[in-house]
């Protein structure tokens, strides 16, 4: 138990809790990691209790950021992936092509087959290429996109109190595809899928709406979704009840500044794969761990297993990740040696991960021959999650 302490402590002192994380103290306000802008307990009581209410026949739900999340935080690095995969392989710049045909291709509502006609004709892309790019899109987004774990607590409500499922969204993806994703997730008792291509109508105008209600013979609904626009004033305004629960990244950037500027700077220019892989992981914390276990509360970590699980292993992961895919460390270098103490357990991870690469070892130093870049301060140390 010493050894962890050592690692990670947390101790409330006055008005301030001192954490220390490796010997380096971080000090926070009780009151600055307490102050949160979503509410979740109440929020969730409240769409409890209307998925409940006998005024609810059906319970509509958005799919992307609410029923199901990606890996990812930049919804945009779907296509930068497949750019990595593609752009040297067909001599184009696919990042480029995509990102803007969906509103470029002037037809209103399109879907994923009319975007892509448009790149291929604006491109000048064989049907081969064309095929092929499409589908490892769809196969990206069918692989890659999984439960969201705190809300799937309202669709298991929904099911298991007798009321009728349907899920209404704004997207490109036809609901054959959107439904084939649903279900691999275990959404298997949605009854039907509205979605802006096939209708030719969207929630943020209220028209998809009329035609959810037309389509049902009652406005006895209750739609739950994350964008508060298209899924909260937009059905009010058609009389359909509401409710607004914020996607994952919202509620982590609201936990505090650091946070919010996480979020915020994976949101700028790519200008390198750094960009991408720092998405990716911060992503994975947010989605796949933050919210799988339900966190609702702002505190950095809760005990060694969260610290341990939140940052620790993925950014380790990271670090080996990249080491092993550096062309130039792995041409040339015979072996890799980490120093100890601080190498050791990257040593480790490199070993568990290591394919084929150049192999790896531990190599002691004294503790003062060097210093780890990057750690001058405790928030140093949590502005890694920044600047990996």
């Amino acid at each position: 138990m010493s050894f962890l302490n050592s690692i990670y402590s947390r101790k409330i002192i006055g008005e301030k809790i001192i954490y220390r994380i490796f010997g380096i103290k971080i000090s926070k306000r009780n009151n600055g990691l307490n102050i949160q802008k979503f509410n979740l307990i109440k929020m969730r009581k409240n769409i409890i209790n209307k998925i409940l209410s006998s005024k609810t026949q059906y319970v509509s739900f958005d799919i992307f950021d609410t029923l199901l999340v990606r890996p990812c935080i930049n919804p945009k690095d779907i296509f930068v992936l497949l750019a990595q995969k593609y752009n040297s392989k067909y001599n184009i710049d696919f990042l480029n092509m995509r990102i803007n045909a969906e509103n470029d291709c002037k037809i209103s509502n399109a879907n994923i087959y009319e975007i892509y006609n448009f790149i291929q004709k604006k491109y000048n892309l064989s049907d081969e290429i064309k095929t092929i790019l499409l589908n490892e899109e769809i196969e990206l987004e069918y692989n890659l996109l999984s439960v969201r774990q705190d809300t799937k607590e309202f669709y298991d409500t929904a099911l298991n109190n007798g009321k009728k499922i349907i899920a209404v969204s704004d997207m490109y993806l036809p609901a054959n595809i959107l439904d084939k994703i649903l279900k691999k997730n275990g959404f298997n008792n949605i009854q039907k899928i509205y979605v802006s291509n096939e209708y030719k109508a969207r929630k943020d105008d209220g028209e998809l709406y009329d035609i959810v209600i037309n389509d049902l013979q009652t406005n006895k609904i209750l739609h739950i979704g994350d964008n508060y626009n298209s899924d909260y004033i937009s059905p009010l305004k058609k009389n359909i009840s509401a409710v607004f629960y914020p996607k994952t990244t919202e509620i982590f950037r609201s936990c505090n500044k650091l946070f919010n500027k996480l979020i915020c700077s994976c949101f700028s220019i790519y200008n390198s794969d750094e960009q991408l892989n720092k998405n990716i992981f911060l992503g994975f914390i947010v989605n796949n761990y933050l919210f799988n276990k339900n966190t609702y509360n702002s505190k950095i970590f809760n005990s060694i297993s969260d610290f341990v699980n939140l940052f620790l292993a993925p950014y380790l992961f990271y670090i080996t990740f990249r080491i092993q895919y550096n062309p130039i460390i792995q041409n040339s270098y015979d072996e890799i040696y980490f120093a100890s103490r601080d190498g050791f357990l990257p040593n480790k991870v490199y070993s568990l991960l290591n394919q084929n690469t150049v192999r790896g070892g531990v190599i002691s130093f004294l503790q003062n021959i060097y210093t780890v870049q990057g750690l001058p301060t405790g928030r140093g140390f949590i502005i890694l999650l920044k600047t990996c």
